[in-house]
């Protein structure tokens, strides 16, 4: 059966650590048997968010090997099986793949397909809130999960890219600031700074260094924090860097963000991490509390850049 992505109309955080997707499992079945009733009553209105407004699922699926319909496009095609699949009545099968929370060991990869297959059948749907944390590492997990980390946009998001590339400069440092949700951004104007301008200037000599080219004073930011932005932009201008966000580039003409039927906090959240990620070198820096700690925000980039010239963006993407 196609695996259906979603976000549904409320919070689209994940189901926590450890055990808890499994534990609450009957709670992201409801909720998706509910997102599919709402498509099949009102597809244009509700608001749920296609993920193929974002991602080229049709190419995602080639690249995987497995079908990937939206829920919504799905449920709009096959009404008849929507009302199979997701008919409220229906019980709730709840699947711990890696076995993790029900036998307490791990199975291997292969064992994990087969547990599956032997639950679900094509009469039915999986619904797996951990389906993105497959904790049995190997060649092929890890290239599956590299496929959604690095995904090919959609058409439209692929024009917008190229629009917004197109307005930058030739050459750039991506930084990317990840504060803890609570944090009091107006700390950042006192904080010491120096140690991501000293990231950055490492990063301008290995491009000159490694990459042939004459470095650059140009760098374009991105945080979680709007405030954060606004602080390091003035720090970095003293410093002598030229600095840009993506308010600024879009601030004169947004209008090519239109064709993308999603709200603008997720173009902006997406093309952020895109731009960050298609500049010459990135600097990521992590206020999270945990030294080593990298968000998975930062981990998307980090993969994006490693491909930046072959980012399934096409041959003239700069």
């Amino acid at each position: 059966p196609p695996i259906l992505p979603h976000k549904g109309d409320g919070d689209g955080r994940s189901g926590g650590t450890a055990c808890n997707p499994y534990i609450k499992s009957g709670k992201f079945i409801r909720i998706a048997k509910l997102d599919a009733t709402k498509c099949l009553g009102a597809p244009k209105n509700t608001k749920y968010v296609k993920f193929s407004e974002i991602i080229d699922l049709s190419k995602l699926s080639q690249t995987t090997n497995v079908t990937f319909v939206d829920l919504c496009e799905f449920v709009e095609k096959e009404p008849v099986l929507t009302l199979q699949y997701f008919h409220p009545e229906s019980p709730v099968q709840k699947v711990d793949l890696d076995g993790y929370c029900t036998i307490h060991h791990r199975r291997p990869y292969s064992k994990m397909v087969n547990h599956f297959q032997s639950i679900f059948s094509n009469s039915t749907v999986a619904i797996i809130p951990s389906a993105f944390v497959i904790r049995s590492s190997n060649s092929q997990s890890e290239a599956f999960s590299r496929n959604f980390l690095v995904y090919p946009p959609s058409s439209n998001l692929l024009a917008v890219i190229h629009s917004v590339r197109a307005r930058l400069p030739p050459d750039y440092i991506g930084l990317h600031m990840r504060y803890k949700d609570k944090y009091n951004s107006e700390k950042c104007f006192s904080e010491n700074k120096t140690e991501v301008s000293d990231m950055i200037q490492h990063e301008n000599m290995a491009m000159m260094e490694k990459d042939g080219t004459n470095g650059t004073s140009s760098v374009f930011i991105a945080s979680n924090s709007q405030k954060v932005v606004t602080c390091y932009k003035q720090f970095l201008r003293k410093a002598g860097f030229r600095t840009l966000s993506l308010s600024d580039v879009l601030e004169k003409d947004s209008s090519v963000l239109a064709s993308i039927k999603v709200p603008l906090s997720t173009i902006y959240l997406v093309l952020d991490q895109i731009m960050v990620s298609l500049g010459n070198r990135v600097v990521l820096q992590s206020k999270m509390g945990i030294s080593t700690f990298q968000s998975t925000f930062q981990r998307v980039i980090v993969e994006w850049n490693t491909e930046r010239s072959e980012l399934k963006l096409g041959e003239d993407w700069r």
